[in-house]
């Protein structure tokens, strides 16, 4: 689901990334021609243009375009969730779903509702009003209100309120052409992306351990442990320790855990940047102790002539979050977020080995 708090911000980043890589980068592309010519165009636009703003202005029917396809493939993935759950035995859907998709959650898994709405592509203007249509009249009318509170994206949920005789790509580019224009960039930047989703980084040229140990705000400590230079990115490793007895609890609460986003930028002394190919951590909490331990994979390898990298970590707040197990009154554990643990910007750099570069 699009949120357009947290994506936006990354969505951004990741366009500065992109406009900086190191010349020669292979990425994967946007299945659409459009969307491959609104991705050069992005890349081309002055450092100062605010991207959201000049996809609303001067590309408002594609963003509206991407926006539903968008909203439809969003929708697709729910019925399918719908679909699974029941191949494993859960019948019922959730209230959520079912205040979402209505009659949808009761859909045969041969239906061709979504065929017109390609995975790899960007489906045609009519092809969309069409899906959308049948969309509605399959679903039946929910409360839409109940929708929209139970976890859908807004646009999703506004989308399927629509009255029959609006027209929905009319009605984005009007009433919400600056949405539709994040959705668009949110799209674009998800599908430019490294040819690998994993930590894989090709034949490792050379691994350092630097150890260093980073002390921050309210006892948090970063240890990095390990750097390694591969032909295809960099992964590095990093365990971090708070002590436990700082973290607030409550007693119904289970696994009350500290999430430290990590590394999330890597640039070189020439200037390129490094998209964040992929991540994994994992938590873990003793007595007086709770820790995690990250590897964070960028891509591509190190630049040709660069001597020094500088790892970024964004100045995100440590989110500290616990489970509510099931219940008569709640099938499924229940995320409570209990407190948000502001964190400044942290830097860190290394040297290239000669190898690496």
């Amino acid at each position: 689901m699009f949120d357009p708090d947290d994506d936006i911000r990354r969505d951004l980043q990741r366009l500065e990334t992109l406009r900086h890589l190191p010349p020669g980068t292979y990425l994967l592309d946007p299945g659409a021609v459009e969307e491959r010519q609104l991705l050069a165009d992005l890349l081309q636009l002055p450092a100062e243009q605010d991207p959201v703003a000049w996809l609303a202005a001067h590309r408002g029917p594609l963003c509206a375009r991407i926006a539903l396809h968008a909203a439809l493939d969003e929708l697709r993935g729910r019925v399918v969730g719908v679909r699974r759950a029941r191949w494993y035995g859960f019948d019922a859907p959730k209230a959520g779903e079912r205040a979402l998709l209505g009659r949808l959650v009761d859909l045969p898994e041969e239906s061709d509702l979504f065929d017109a709405i390609p995975q790899h592509g960007l489906a045609a203007p009519d092809a969309l009003r069409a899906t959308l249509g049948r969309v509605r009249q399959l679903r039946g009318t929910p409360d839409p209100a109940d929708a929209r509170a139970r976890g859908a994206s807004p646009l999703l949920a506004d989308l399927l309120a629509l009255p029959e005789d609006v027209d929905a790509l009319a009605w984005l580019r009007e009433e919400r052409a600056s949405q539709g224009a994040a959705m668009a960039l949110h799209r674009l930047m998800e599908q430019a992306r490294p040819p690998l989703h994993s930590l894989q980084i090709g034949p490792v040229v050379q691994v350092t351990f630097p150890r260093a140990v980073i002390r921050m705000e309210r006892g948090l400590r970063v240890t990095v442990d390990e750097v390694a230079f591969g032909k295809g990115g960099t992964l590095i490793t990093v365990r971090t320790r708070i002590r436990a007895r700082r973290l607030p609890g409550r007693g119904d609460l289970h696994h009350v855990l500290p999430r430290w986003p990590g590394f999330n930028q890597l640039v070189d002394d020439l200037g390129h940047r490094y998209l964040l190919q992929h991540y994994e951590g994992e938590a873990g909490r003793t007595l007086w102790w709770a820790t995690q331990r990250m590897r964070a994979a960028f891509y591509p390898s190190v630049a040709p002539g660069a001597t020094r990298l500088t790892f970024i970590a964004s100045a995100e707040s440590i989110e500290v979050a616990g489970f509510r197990l099931p219940g008569p009154e709640r099938p499924e554990p229940e995320r409570v977020l209990l407190a948000e643990l502001p964190q400044r910007s942290l830097r860190w750099q290394v040297a290239v080995p000669a190898r690496a570069r």
